[in-house]
């Protein structure tokens, strides 16, 4: 909006700020959004001045470029709110989640993969999860990974396979069977105990 003139002003009775510090000419812009606007962006002077297009242009620029600094922000806020929900759930969960690189190596592992297979975390960062895989199952994993695009396509990532080996050695085989979870947009596998 371009007031150039506030005292002959006609639309809108101007602010007692603006009245109190002899503003005569001035112009806002909106920051951000037309529908949910961040607020609003005026430039002002004591002077009568007549603002040209190119004066509007840039004051409506920087009021973009703030806008976007601004929703940056809240992006940014709701990425770390979201991240510390996620990483509460994981390191909390009663399962072992796990995430794992193209190659089939952890890139991470939840705390619980000490009770359920008895490696810390940080013993499993970097190592095949192949290994832990009783070597009857390997082939299966195997054919279960090459097929996880049609199962997408399908709607299903419940896959089962395990028993898994525990640290005690591959002779020593868990009392349980489980179902491991792939979600196929991150590699994110999650193994649940039944």
């Amino acid at each position: 909006m371009i007031v150039e003139d506030l005292s002959l002003e006609t639309r809108f009775s101007g602010p007692q700020l603006l009245v109190d510090h002899g503003v005569t000419s001035g112009m806002s812009v909106i920051i951000g959004p037309l529908k949910d606007p961040y607020g609003v962006m005026g430039v002002h002077t004591v002077e009568h001045r007549i603002f040209s297009p190119f004066d509007v242009e840039f004051v409506q620029v920087v009021a973009n470029v703030l806008a976007n600094i601004i929703n940056q922000n809240r992006i940014s806020h709701e990425l770390e709110k979201s991240e510390t929900r996620y990483r509460l759930l994981v390191e909390n969960a009663s399962d072992m989640i796990s995430t794992h690189k193209t190659s089939g190596n952890y890139s991470y592992a939840s705390p619980y993969s000490l009770e359920l297979i008895g490696y810390l975390p940080e013993e499993l960062k970097g190592e095949s999860a192949f290994i832990f895989i009783h070597q009857d199952d390997i082939e299966l994993v195997k054919e279960n990974q090459a097929n996880q695009k049609l199962l997408k396509e399908f709607n299903k990532n419940k896959i089962q396979i395990i028993p898994l080996i525990n640290s005690h050695g591959p002779d020593i085989l868990p009392l349980f069977r489980g179902d491991w979870y792939f979600h196929s947009c991150c590699s994110v596998a999650g193994f649940g105990v039944r």
